[in-house]
C-alpha cells in the first residue's frame, strides 16, 4: 500500500513537470491620481436702492441695503485636505407708507434688519474628473456643514418693536469647479490651474444687483 502511494505521488509530480504550470495573470487596478494645492471660491452680492411712489396721501418710500458673502477655502495634500466655509448675510429694509392727510404721524414706518453668519471646517477628499478625450476636467469636493446664528429685528411705528435669534445652520454642499463643461487641460496635464468668473443678475432685486462668483484653483499632481 505504501508503494502505491509513492507511485501516485511520483505520477502527479511528473504530470506537473511535463505540462508545466499555468501562468496566472494579475491585472493591477491603476491608483487614482493624487493632487496637492488650493481651491478658493467667493460668491458675493451687494445692492442698495430707493423707490419713491407718489399717492394721493403722499409719498411711499422703500429703501434697502443688502449684502451676502459665501466663502470656501480648501487646501489639499495628496487629494485630501481641509475645507473651510464661512457664510455671511446682512439685510436692511425700510418701508415708509402714507396713511392719511399730512398730520401726526403722517406715515407708518417699518424697518427690518437681518444678520446671519455660519462657519464650518472639515476634512474631505478631492476628485478630479477628466473628459473621455482628456481635453477638459472638473474638480469635485464636499464642503462642511455650516453652524451659526441668525438675528432679526423689526421696528414698526404701529405694531412696535420685536427681535429674534435662532440657529443659522446650513448643510454641507458638493462643489463642481468649474461648472459644466469643465476647464480646458493646459500644456501640462500634471498641473491644473485656472480662474472662473461669473456675474449674473440677482433674481427679484428691484435695485438691479448682481451675484458675483470668483473661483481660483492651483493643483499639481503628486509624485
Amino acid at each position: 500500500m505504501k508503494n502505491y502511494k509513492i507511485i501516485l505521488l511520483l505520477f502527479i509530480a511528473a504530470v506537473f513537470i511535463l505540462t508545466g504550470f499555468k501562468e496566472i495573470k494579475i491585472t493591477k487596478i491603476p491608483a487614482a491620481d493624487k493632487w496637492t494645492g488650493t481651491v478658493t471660491q467667493l460668491v458675493t452680492s451687494k445692492t442698495k436702492g430707493r423707490i419713491v411712489a407718489n399717492s394721493i396721501l403722499g409719498e411711499n418710500i422703500s429703501k434697502w441695503d443688502k449684502f451676502f458673502a459665501f466663502h470656501i477655502d480648501a487646501n489639499f495634500v495628496n487629494s485630501r485636505g481641509t475645507v473651510i466655509r464661512a457664510d455671511t448675510i446682512n439685510n436692511w429694509e425700510l418701508d415708509s407708507m402714507a396713511t392719511g392727510p399730512r398730520g401726526i404721524p403722517p406715515y407708518i414706518v417699518d424697518e427690518r434688519t437681518i444678520r446671519s453668519y455660519c462657519n464650518g471646517k472639515d476634512i474631505f477628499g478631492l476628485d478630479v474628473q477628466f473628459s473621455e478625450d482628456k481635453k477638459t476636467y472638473s474638480i469635485n469636493f464636499f464642503t462642511s456643514d455650516c453652524k451659526g446664528l441668525r438675528s432679526s429685528e423689526e421696528k414698526n411705528t404701529v405694531t412696535g418693536n420685536s427681535s429674534d435669534t435662532s440657529p443659522s445652520d446650513m448643510d454641507g454642499l458638493i462643489l463642481t469647479i468649474p461648472p459644466f463643461p469643465g476647464h480646458p487641460v493646459g500644456n501640462d496635464p500634471n498641473i491644473l490651474s485656472g480662474k472662473y468668473d461669473e456675474i449674473i443678475a440677482a433674481p427679484n432685486d428691484p435695485g438691479g444687483g448682481d451675484i458675483i462668483t470668483r473661483i481660483t484653483w492651483n493643483l499639481k499632481k503628486s509624485k
